[in-house]
Formats: C-alpha cells, sequence, structure tokens
C-alpha cells in the first residue's frame, strides 16, 4: 500500500509540473513569452525525468506480484507503448526546449515549431494515456 502511495503522490506531483511547464509552453506558441527561462526549462526537465523515473520504478514493483497476469493482458502493453513514448519523448525535449530559451516561437522555422508541437502532444498522450489505462484498466 506504501508502494502505491509513493506511486500516486509521485504521478500528482509530476503531473502539476508538467500542467505548469505546459503552461509557460503554450504562452511560449502563442507569442504571449518571447522565450522561456533556460533555468525554468533546465529544472522542470529535470523534475519531470525523475519523476518518470520514480514512476516507472515503482510501478516495476507494483507489478512484480502479478506478473503473469499483466503479460496476458493487452492494456499492459498499450500502456508500457505510451511510458516508452515518454521515454523517448524526454530525450527529445531535453534537446527541443533549449530552443524555446533562444528564440521566440514565430522566429522558427516550421519544421522547428512542428516538431515541438509533435512532442509536446506526444507527451500529453503518453501522460494521459498511462494514468489513465492505470487508473481504469490495470
Amino acid at each position: 500500500m506504501q508502494l502505491l502511495s509513493i506511486h500516486l503522490a509521485t504521478l500528482s506531483i509530476t503531473a502539476l509540473i508538467i500542467i505548469y511547464s505546459d503552461h509557460q509552453g503554450f504562452l511560449y506558441f502563442r507569442g504571449k513569452k518571447q522565450t522561456l527561462s533556460k533555468v525554468f526549462l533546465h529544472w522542470s526537465h529535470i523534475l519531470v525525468w525523475t519523476g518518470l523515473l520514480l514512476m516507472i520504478t515503482t510501478g516495476v514493483l507494483l507489478t512484480i506480484p502479478a506478473w503473469t497476469y499483466r503479460l496476458q493482458e493487452p492494456t499492459f502493453y498499450i500502456k508500457m507503448g505510451f511510458v516508452l513514448t515518454l521515454v523517448v519523448n524526454a530525450f527529445a525535449i531535453g534537446k527541443l526546449s533549449k530552443v524555446a530559451g533562444e528564440k521566440p516561437f514565430a522566429q522558427l522555422t516550421t519544421s522547428e515549431q512542428r516538431v515541438l508541437l509533435l512532442s509536446g502532444a506526444l507527451s500529453a498522450m503518453g501522460w494521459i494515456g498511462a494514468a489513465v489505462i492505470g487508473k481504469f484498466f490495470l
């Protein structure tokens, strides 16, 4: 029960960080902020990475007792797909976010803008998808 509490507390704290970060990103996309603080980008990325890794660790530990059962559940594989998407995207965001601290969104190339928007969308879908499956299906 303590492990589940840690898992859910980590999800809650990480979700708050992500919501605030997405809000800042939305302001950046709309031109309300010319650039984002490099310190903010650095620390929010570290905090979200830490939350993601703690969520993965506690999730694995929570799954071990029912491992055989989980491997038979298609929703388990879908959730792992969301988690894999989050991990891969986290590496991309680490590199992509630097541009948000240097140039206004309007000055980025169309390709750079698309990649930033796609990365944000993948992040949102990954976190929401994994959370929904965890809450309602596993």
